[in-house]
């Protein structure tokens, strides 16, 4: 390992599992633990300068919570 990094041990579906590998390929990763680095830095970013997906989408209805079927507020993502 590399000076900073944790190691960390995730289950994921078999689903996900095969799009991680693909997006490592396609980008050239040696691991999908690259990719997920860079989908939490994109995410991050995206919340950072006010772009989320925690948005109402186009058509007006607000995202809600699947548990509790109430609107999610700004603070859960």
């Amino acid at each position: 390992m590399s000076k900073g990094t944790k190691r960390l041990t995730t289950t994921v579906t078999a689903q996900t599992h095969y799009h991680l590998y693909r997006l490592a390929a396609m980008a050239g990763y040696s691991s999908p633990g690259r990719v997920i680095d860079k989908l939490v830095r994109d995410h991050l970013n995206a919340m950072r300068y006010g772009d989320t997906t925690n948005k109402p989408n186009k058509g007006g209805r607000t995202w809600r919570d699947s548990h509790t079927g109430r609107p999610r507020t700004e603070k859960t993502r």
